[in-house]
């Protein structure tokens, strides 16, 4: 079972991945600049940010502070902007940016205080009210599922979240923190990793992890899925790559770890310092002994890896982190011709970077009152 799923997964994309090179570049090497990534807008705004969101197809920005919440095209030109707010929490923006919701709420949060009489907003792309009303459960915080499906409802301090559709309408709750719930690409699952469990969209169990585990990225269906037991120091730099389809198992381990979309490929940075790309199928052969197989990628390009993007066709890399002197530090990578494309550095590290699905837009918070959107082809 376990070969015949490694099996499917290297054939059925096999058109996007069997030529790629074993590509093999230092942080050193001349960038061969194919494309020619540019700052399409930065706004230096007179309040902090509190929040920030990109539409991941379409590329839209959602900036708010406390008072005031703005809309923006992937140009830079401002759709619209609401303001008259006192105190402004949990906006998102989902991936089409034809959703976006947020909170508001006359008092600021203080301390310990967990419930607040809270006002939630769901708007559509054009800035139209769909949805006004209370918050019926008082949370402050509140999270967009990316397709924009579902709103989930929680508090870091209190162990309960109610999943809501874009009507407001409840579907289901359930006892865990809202820091640890997060989707499949295609939200046909959540997980939910305080207690290790994947849920269908409707709240059911339909999986789990070994006890103490939590999860760190999911492919398409949740077929791959990467994982780490809460942090000890027996296993802090052990990560763990399961197919939850044929329950097969490897330990890879390194610092940061990311799978595609589709699950066909792998990259994470091991204990050498090493970012490292493999196809999923040979990387679980590779670890149980197989010879001649090798990375389709080696590079120490970043000295400390904190997340890696890779754009839906598998053609791409984009690898954000912090250089040996903790600056920001980002690095796009053609994974088909082995083309470091793009580097960049910021003197601090980003407070908080978005990348869009295919790997056309870069939206940072490089200060806290800075935002800057970067177009990558």
């Amino acid at each position: 079972m376990s070969g015949n799923f490694f099996k499917r997964i290297f054939i059925g994309f096999m058109s996007i991945i069997i030529f790629y090179p074993q590509i093999v570049f230092a942080v050193e090497k001349k960038v061969e600049e194919k494309i020619s990534p540019r700052l399409i807008f930065q706004e230096i705004f007179k309040n902090d940010v509190s929040g920030l969101g990109l539409a991941g197809l379409s590329g839209q920005v959602l900036v708010h502070s406390n008072e005031w919440v703005n809309y923006y095209d992937p140009s830079g030109r401002l759709l619209w902007k609401k303001t008259g707010y006192k105190y402004i929490t949990g906006a998102g923006v989902s991936r089409d940016g034809k959703l976006v919701i947020f909170q508001t709420s006359p008092v600021p949060k203080t301390g310990q205080q967990t419930a607040l009489d809270l006002t939630v907003h769901v708007l559509n792309g054009a800035g139209e009210e769909l949805v006004n009303k209370p918050n019926p459960h008082r949370y402050f915080t509140s999270l967009l599922s990316p397709m924009g499906n579902f709103i989930v409802f929680g508090d870091p301090l209190f162990k309960r979240i109610l999943v809501y559709d874009r009507s407001m309408n409840k579907l289901w709750e359930r006892e865990t923190y809202i820091w640890y719930v997060g989707f499949d690409p295609e939200e046909e699952f959540i997980y939910d990793s305080a207690s290790g469990l994947l849920l269908n969209n409707e709240g059911r169990r339909v999986w789990e992890l070994p006890s103490g585990g939590k999860f760190l990225g999911v492919s398409r269906g949740a077929e791959i899925i990467l994982s780490q037991q809460f942090l000890t120091v027996k296993a802090k730099n052990q990560i763990f790559l399961t197919s939850r389809i044929s329950i097969e198992q490897v330990v890879l381990e390194g610092y940061c770890a990311g799978v595609s979309y589709d699950g066909a490929l792998v990259a994470f940075q091991d204990l050498a310092q090493q970012v490292l790309v493999w196809r999923t199928d040979e990387l679980v052969r590779a670890r149980k002994g197989e010879a001649g197989l090798n990375p389709i990628l080696q590079s120490k390009s970043i000295h400390l890896v904190r997340n890696f993007y890779f754009s839906r066709d598998n053609k791409k890399l984009l690898i954000y982190g912090e250089s040996a002197e903790q600056a920001g530090k980002v690095v796009l990578v053609d994974l088909v011709n082995g083309q470091k494309l793009w580097e960049k550095e910021w003197k601090n590290p980003l407070i908080k970077i978005l990348v869009s699905d295919d790997l056309k837009y870069l939206l940072a918070e490089s200060s806290p009152k800075t935002i800057e959107n970067y177009g990558l082809e």
